[in-house]
């Protein structure tokens, strides 16, 4: 098959799920095209990227100039030579009546320019509602023609409603061929908001299961706990409120070595360290910043208890379900979470971990310390957490589905356009 997958940049670090899926399509022999909005901040270091050509399959399609005069001219010979291979499509891309604003923002002439003279695809993959919308407005204006699968992962079905309203995706409803969504919870939402029903499908996001050594976790000697987490440093990871707890059960229990170590980068790093100079709290929390995988793996094989304390940000920002708790489960960590968006459909409470109340510092003290007091109870939890993650996230059974998907969704799609 041949597969258009659209992302906001690719191969991301914060983003190894759609990295996998990406793999594995090609691993089975599909040809596939990226198409990112721009490069990725931080990249992913795979060696998978080099031997598979990924960087060859890029191609950056929204690099627009922040000024809208530099944006016009910058389109102006960008249109003109997508004119030259495809004038249908060149031109329609630029009527405002018929695309609104993705044709006045110019969005969908730069997208147009490079989708045209591609050829056909089986189906198109886009991940994020918006970009979903995008894909659907390109086959209105002929830019490419087949049938669109869009994946929501967060933002697109939380902030993205508050901000443009819940009819923002009535047009990409209409015309989209399915819609996935990495847990019931965003489906419900889905529904909610007017998706048909019968279009939606709970994909969940899936880990390489061979990359995590399954090792029950047991306390070192002289008490001494590690908790760990990895994700970036915006306001949804609630790593504040992370810091805060750790900090408040380290004083409280000074018989115990309690350690707290955060792999990730974000907008708010300088603020979270000045939290932990102001907590006193510099022996216990260290902000390492990004790291690579092998890395990450040797840091998270060093800990007992991962941590993912997830918010609803003040903008209405919301998590799927993280990626790095699947992978701390298939190490066979306990993890202590909130009771956040789809986590609860991973994290079962008392079972693979405890779940807690959103922005609870309090609450995240307790669990810990109920944590650090019944090791006994976590190579259990890791147990249990291993098989959570075997049966539901493993990448190589979903990619196999993922490509179902992509057959069953070109067959009926192609069944559709043929006459009656």
């Amino acid at each position: 098959m041949r597969v258009a997958v659209i992302v906001n940049s690719f191969p991301s670090i914060s983003e190894t799920f759609i990295f996998y899926q990406v793999i594995g399509a090609v691993a089975a022999g599909n040809e596939i095209d990226i198409f990112a909005r721009s490069p990725v901040k931080v990249s992913l270091e795979h060696p998978l990227v080099e031997k598979c050509g990924l960087l060859d399959k890029i191609e950056y399609f929204d690099l627009r100039p922040r000024n809208k005069i530099a944006r016009a001219v910058k389109a102006v010979p960008l249109v003109l030579q997508t004119a030259r291979r495809s004038p249908g499509p060149a031109l329609r891309s630029l009527n405002p009546i018929a695309f609104g604003i993705s044709s006045v923002n110019l969005e969908l002439p730069y997208a147009a320019a490079a989708f045209c003279g591609k050829g056909s695809y089986d189906v198109i993959h886009a991940h994020y509602g918006h970009n979903g919308l995008l894909a659907v407005m390109l086959n209105r204006a002929k830019a490419v023609s087949a049938p669109v699968i869009t994946e929501f992962l967060g933002y697109d079905l939380s902030r993205e409603l508050i901000e443009k309203g819940d009819d923002v995706y009535k047009a990409l409803f209409q015309d989209g061929a399915l819609f996935m969504t990495v847990c019931q919870y965003f489906a419900d939402r889905l529904k909610r908001i007017g998706c048909p029903p019968q279009k939606i499908v709970v994909h969940r996001s899936g880990i390489d299961l061979s990359r995590f050594e399954f090792r029950p976790r047991k306390p070192k000697e002289g008490r001494s706990v590690k908790f760990f987490s990895v994700c970036r440093l915006v306001e949804k990871k609630g790593v504040e409120f992370m810091i805060r707890a750790v900090a408040a059960a380290a004083a409280k229990r000074p018989d115990l070595e309690i350690s707290y170590d955060v792999v990730g980068h974000g907008e708010l790093h300088r603020q979270l360290d000045d939290l932990i100079g102001g907590l006193g709290a510099r022996r216990q929390v260290r902000l390492l910043g990004p790291k690579p995988l092998d890395e990450v793996a040797r840091l998270e094989a060093d800990s007992h208890v991962f941590m993912q304390a997830s918010v609803r940000a003040s903008s209405g920002d919301e998590e799927g379900i993280p990626n790095s708790i699947m992978e701390a489960m298939a190490s066979g960590m306990p993890v202590i979470a909130t009771r956040h968006s789809g986590i609860p459909e991973l994290v079962e409470d008392g079972v693979t971990g405890i779940l807690v109340p959103e922005r609870d510092v309090d609450a995240l003290e307790r669990a810990i310390l109920e944590i650090v007091d019944n090791p006994q109870r976590w190579p259990q939890m890791g147990k249990k957490g291993r098989e959570k993650v075997m049966a539901e996230h493993d990448s190589a059974k979903l990619n196999e589905r993922l490509l179902e998907i992509y057959k069953s969704t070109a067959e009926n799609y192609k069944a559709a356009q043929k006459p009656r």
